[in-house]
């Protein structure tokens, strides 16, 4: 046998003898063998090895056993941070925006301050407001499901605290919620007002655009005028804007019904409509008994027989099914206004930038008095936190002592919480029915359609040659006063209601080109012949969400119910509804204003001042 001295190692193998190795282990590694290696290994250094597994494994059985799964007392103190959210986070003040549009673009020059909301906040900034007038840069190619519309200003994010603070909290960037805004904080009522609007412009219904081919034509995406018949109460809030606006008179020149054209609509009866023996008024109409009819479509048919309902229908009525969705009564209220704007109708007003010129002074009016405007922020839901109401939105949340709600029955039904359930479980908002309306327009390198007599407009005090139809829902189409450079013209190709907009709605949202494929033809027929320029740009406007408000079929609720009930929909709580669909049948921005001054009234005992 060979000797080996303290010193010397030996080499691990397959087998080992332990008999034979009295202080040594021979073995060879497998791990060790991958690299073709031999390992020595002391019999004092295993056993340190495998005293030291062992207490490592005691020591994670110790900590588990103290901090593992089910055990609720840790033992380690709290973040110095924990609630610091709660604890800090407020809104800035916005400075002033100065807003400067040029022929083709419009430019933004902004100063923000921004300031510490606590030692745990953010900085913030609250977010540049663009003219609602959007002049894109580019021509549009793709269309939204809501709207064709794409942003064209850039707007930065808005990077708000996590929680936030308002005196009042106001739901909506339509003419409700900044009239509000405004006469709030020029009033010294409050002091702390934030205005959150879901989309990246402000003013709701009132909804202008300038084709850039074209800048200096204003067209009507939403409300085009201010009305006749309302221009007491909607001249009084531009007169107080110091906005100046001409008149903007209309007038239906040509009709198509049923395939059969001519310039008076009566002549056309007998031919579009033979077996139709009475020509209906709406005068006949509205004053007709309907309590007992359910829907306003088996009026008009029980009344008017189903020819003269389809007759009456073209002139004033919803195609589709909405109809049959509505009651009589809200109906004839429709009916009446609408007459009374067509009678009135010398009176009718513009400002030459449109309605979206009195949306930006007085956005520019509610942030020059310290307001906050944040575009682009959808509130999610509204709830009840002891004595503060809790507004979530997609980006912050906010605790308000007050909340005005400005929009419409669509997007209240879009957000949770209990404070918005208890508003929309009521059966006075659940009778409430929105009808879409959907608008569209064309610039051309030139005004192909003065080929017709009667849409030529001689002079700017001429009134507005408008061509109504029945066929292929284009509603109404009118020529816009005025030339862009080199000559090019405008014309409004579409405007109509109900199931008419949902048809084009429906095309939108595959794509902007279908619309302007079906255009293209829908206007071949209107006009008898072949267009003969290719528009150079397009752009529509799809009011899914209800741009008319009526009641829906079986309720009966009359308009002083729903206006004492939207003005506080809940109780004894600071919470308020302001929209034209909670204060009359239709939709008129004559409406909204009465609705938010009730509101006014109703929350800070006063009425607006300026209002006449």
């Amino acid at each position: 046998m060979k000797n080996f001295d303290s010193k010397t190692t030996l080499a691990i193998s397959e087998g080992y003898d332990l008999e034979k190795q009295h202080h040594y282990v021979e073995k060879r590694c497998s791990f060790c063998d991958c690299f073709h290696k031999k390992c020595t290994f002391r019999l004092w250094q295993v056993l340190v090895f495998l005293f030291s597994v062992a207490t490592i494994i005691a020591l994670l059985g110790l900590l588990i056993a103290m901090f593992g799964p089910g055990n609720k007392d840790l033992k380690y103190p709290k973040s110095k941070t924990t609630n610091a959210r709660s604890a800090g986070g407020r809104l800035i003040h916005c400075s002033p925006v100065t807003t400067d549009v040029s022929p083709t673009t419009t430019e933004e020059t902004t100063s923000l301050n921004t300031e510490k909301s606590s030692p745990a906040a953010a900085m913030t900034s609250a977010s540049t407001l663009p003219s609602t007038t959007l002049t894109p840069a580019t021509s549009l190619s793709t269309a939204l499901p809501s709207t064709a519309l794409p942003s064209t200003t850039s707007l930065p994010t808005t990077t708000s605290p996590t929680d936030a603070e308002c005196g009042v909290a106001i739901v909506g960037g339509g003419a409700a919620g900044l009239v509000l805004a405004r006469d709030l904080l020029k009033s010294g009522s409050e002091t702390n007002v934030c205005i959150f609007e879901k989309e990246n412009r402000l003013g709701g219904k009132i909804f202008d655009y300038r084709f850039p081919e074209a800048p200096n034509i204003t067209v009507g995406l939403g409300q085009l005028v201010l009305f006749g018949h309302n221009s007491e109460t909607e001249s009084c809030l531009f007169g107080d804007l110091d906005v100046e606006y001409d008149g903007y008179k209309r007038k239906t020149r040509y009709f198509e019904v049923r395939g059969v054209f001519g310039k008076n609509l009566t002549a056309l009866k007998a031919t579009a409509f033979p077996t139709l023996n009475i020509t209906p008024t709406v005068k006949n109409v509205s004053q007709a008994n309907s309590a007992n009819f359910y829907t306003a479509g088996s009026f008009l048919s029980s009344y008017l027989s189903p020819e003269g309902a389809k007759y009456f229908e073209t002139l004033y009525g919803f195609k589709g099914s909405y109809m049959q969705k509505i009651n009589p009564e809200s109906f004839k209220t429709y009916l009446k206004e609408t007459v009374d704007d067509e009678v009135q109708g010398h009176d009718d007003a513009r400002p030459k930038k449109g309605l979206s010129e009195g949306i930006d002074k007085l956005n520019h009016s509610v942030q020059n008095l310290g307001g906050k405007v944040y575009l682009s922020e959808t509130v999610t839901s509204v709830s009840k936190d002891g004595s503060m109401f809790v507004v979530q939105t997609m980006k912050q949340k906010v605790k308000a002592n007050k909340t005005i709600i400005t929009t419409g029955p669509t997007a209240l039904k879009k957000m949770t919480g209990d404070v918005i359930r208890s508003i929309t479980d009521h059966e006075i908002f659940q009778s409430v029915v929105g009808v879409p309306a959907f608008f569209g327009a064309a610039v051309y390198s030139s005004a192909w359609w003065e080929d017709m007599k009667v849409l030529q407009i001689k002079d700017s005090d001429q009134a507005l040659p408008m061509f109504d139809s029945s066929s292929n829902c284009l509603g109404i189409t009118m020529p816009y006063r005025g030339r862009g450079p080199n000559g090019v013209a405008v014309l409004q190709t579409i405007g109509n209601s109900a199931g008419c907009s949902d048809e084009w709605g429906n095309i939108l949202k595959v794509s902007k080109h279908a619309v302007d494929q079906e255009l293209e033809r829908a206007l071949k027929y209107k006009f008898q012949r072949k267009i003969p320029l290719t528009p150079l740009n397009t752009v529509y406007k799809y009011w899914e969400d209800g741009f008319w408000y009526f009641q829906k079929a079986g309720a009966n609720f009359s308009l002083s119910q729903i206006r004492n009930w939207a003005k506080r929909p809940l109780p004894g709580f600071d919470v308020f509804l302001a929209d034209k669909a909670y204060y009359n049948f239709g939709g008129w921005l004559e409406d909204t204003i009465h609705s938010a001054n009730e509101v006014y009234k109703e929350g800070w005992n006063t009425p607006f001042s300026w209002l006449c």
